[in-house]
């Protein structure tokens, strides 16, 4: 999981785009990359299904661009279906409705090694956690202007 965080950032920068991530408060994490409001959601959904594909074609030992539970024993699932229209993802900061209450917290990219999953943080532990950071994980994400081309995804598509 934190391999392919890490894959996805690297590509990310490859075509020019920031990323922040956070734990799901599930079994993963999300890699955000906030872009400007002039993409479509075919642009956006065919950008993520090109960045998943791309990391199959790469390393189809170890990634996995199609939803399907049987082929994904021992890979890590690029779930580039999150953002198609109409798909819902966990909110920062949101707890999950699961036993001990798992939340959805921001980390910073240097955080990402001590992850032990995307559960990791509980409602027991947010107080100490925020106690302990000197700096927004995602300082820097809301205001980000990033843009979306097609270049990008063409780019990945080759």
């Amino acid at each position: 999981m934190q391999e392919g965080a890490r894959a996805l950032r690297v590509l990310l920068q490859e075509v020019g785009l920031e990323s922040w991530i956070k734990t799901t408060g599930g079994k993963g994490i999300h890699v955000v990359v906030p872009i400007a409001r002039r993409s479509t959601w075919d642009d956006v959904s065919g950008f993520a299904r090109a960045l998943a594909q791309h990391l199959e074609r790469t390393d189809p030992t170890r990634y996995l661009a199609k939803a399907s539970k049987a082929a994904r024993k021992g890979k890590v699932f690029v779930d580039w279906l999150r953002n198609t229209r109409g798909a819902t993802s966990v909110a920062a900061w949101s707890t999950r409705a699961r036993p001990s209450a798992p939340i959805s917290i921001p980390v910073a990219w240097d955080e990402l090694d001590r992850l032990k999953g995307g559960d990791q943080y509980h409602m027991v532990d947010i107080s100490k956690l925020i106690s302990k950071r000197k700096h927004d994980p995602w300082s820097g994400m809301l205001t980000s202007t990033q843009r979306l081309t097609r270049a990008m995804t063409a780019r990945l598509e080759a």
